[in-house]
């Protein structure tokens, strides 16, 4: 664990790097995407953010939900369970429905049709929960208003899709990808559960906001490993003062 100022690197499992920052301090997407314009080292760097991604089954349509605050994000809350489920899985299946209804209902979650939202979706087998959109810096005109909306929401507090085309633009992005949790996969786990007698409330998923590249992934809400085995993840967090414990 390297630690400095309030940058804490990963460099072994999350349950380790979590236990060395202060919990709601670990920031957001949006914020980190802020100081990148003045931080140029920040660039260069991937980061498991605080938003978390809850995806919500439904026959008549699902519903993708991004998350603001360590205390709605159902990964973090639920560690050992997420761990667990990973282990045999590309997914994980949160079955509170109690959880699921505070965190949707808090007015500063976002929602978004997630059928809508899907460009592409790789999902549906064994090896893959994963759809997403790409947003091309040189004709951002082409998004619908559900992507445009995501994309506000995860790069700016304001949800402003403007400033968050322009502030890609100044990194120097020509591409950025957006991937969530599959529709076809979300219908495939649903119609299976459902076969059993089982609920699916929803599935859930960390955030990730990546190192910006011309041309790749920008952020990530389909994050099925919390291992992190190749190292180079990171938290920005304030460190915890163990003097104080």
């Amino acid at each position: 664990m390297v630690q400095n100022e309030k940058l804490v690197d990963i460099d072994c499992s999350l349950r380790e790097a979590l236990e060395e920052v202060v919990l709601d301090t670990i920031q957001h997407g949006y914020e980190l995407s802020v100081k990148r314009l003045k931080q140029e080292a920040l660039q260069g760097t991937r980061y498991l953010v605080a938003e978390s991604a809850i995806a919500v089954p439904s026959k008549d349509g699902h519903t993708l939900y991004l998350t603001r605050g360590i205390e709605n994000n159902l990964v973090l809350q639920n560690l050992s369970k997420v761990e667990r489920q990973l282990k045999t899985s590309v997914y994980v299946v949160h079955n509170s429905q109690e959880d699921v209804e505070r965190v949707i209902s808090d007015p500063n979650t976002g929602e978004f049709n997630l059928n809508t939202l899907t460009g592409y979706d790789f999902g549906g087998g064994v090896d893959s929960a994963s759809a997403g959109f790409t947003l091309g810096l040189g004709n951002p005109d082409l998004l619908n208003d559900e992507q445009r909306n995501y994309v506000g929401r995860v790069l700016t507090e304001t949800g402003n899709y403007e400033t968050a085309v322009e502030n890609l633009k100044m990194m120097g992005v020509e591409k950025a990808a957006f991937s969530f949790l599959s529709p076809r996969s979300l219908t495939n786990v649903f119609n299976y559960r459902e076969s059993k007698g089982l609920e699916t409330p929803a599935l859930i998923s960390p955030c990730v906001l990546w190192d910006v590249v011309k041309n790749g992934g920008y952020f990530a809400a389909d994050v099925n490993d919390i291992e992190f085995p190749t190292g180079g993840w990171h938290i920005r967090a304030e460190p915890l003062d163990r003097t104080k414990l």
